[in-house]
């Protein structure tokens, strides 16, 4: 994930943490500490990864050809991915405690920071689409789409990745969501009604043994 979109993902992630992990109009310690765990999991376990690997091994493309990933030290590559990784569980601790109301915030924070984070990831796509070196960006030469290359294989899998832990986290946070997907399945298949059988065919009339006389046509006896 390009560094630069990192702290809208982040602050989308943990307040729909926060939404999933309360419980209503209700205080639940035990719950909301499960989501502040489930959200610094998350971000230690899976955002972190995902943000320094392409730091690491396509710094330029992370950086999104704005400034070049030579010239930007380590410590500040590190101090990037940790303000974006203590964005998640922080947004969460903050916003998991609030009440569900009639003029909820949290619901808001979550719209309002996923539409803004994909209003900026395709404002950016067309660096984002790119795979190049900051100095190729720059000098339109060599540079390429990153789809059939190794940057592009790895950023659908993060993108996998990413998509799949928070499906992961939220399932953690909100068991009775499957619960009741299995109940309304279960009740699904009892509610159809059972296969019956075909009929078995009717046995032939002649040589048949159902018991009734067999309707044969009276031959009349020839004359002597």
């Amino acid at each position: 994930m390009p560094v630069f979109l990192a702290p809208l993902f982040a602050l989308f992630t943990g307040a729909l943490f926060a939404w999933v992990g309360r419980d209503g109009t209700t205080r639940d310690r035990a719950r909301e500490r499960r989501a502040i765990l489930v959200a610094g999991g998350y971000s230690l376990l899976v955002f972190v990864p995902a943000l320094s690997w392409f730091l690491a091994f396509y710094g330029d493309w992370s950086y999104l050809y704005l400034v070049s990933a030579d010239r930007v030290p380590g410590a500040v590559d590190a101090m990037l991915v940790g303000a974006a990784a203590l964005l998640i569980p922080g947004v969460t601790f903050a916003l998991v405690g609030r009440r569900a109301s009639a003029h909820d915030l949290v619901p808001r924070v979550v719209v309002a920071s996923g539409t803004l984070f994909l209003l900026a990831f395709g404002l950016a796509w067309r660096r984002v689409a790119i795979h190049a070196t900051y100095t190729q960006f720059h000098g339109d030469f060599g540079r390429t789409r990153i789809a059939g290359t190794p940057l592009g294989a790895t950023f659908v899998l993060a993108v996998l990745i990413l998509a799949a832990g928070l499906m992961h986290g939220t399932r953690i946070l909100r068991p009775e969501v499957d619960r009741l997907l299995v109940g309304l399945f279960r009740r699904d298949r009892q509610a159809r009604p059972a296969p019956t059988p075909a009929e078995a065919p009717a046995p032939s009339v002649r040589g048949g043994s159902t018991g009734e006389p067999r309707s044969e046509a009276v031959r009349p006896r020839a004359r002597k």
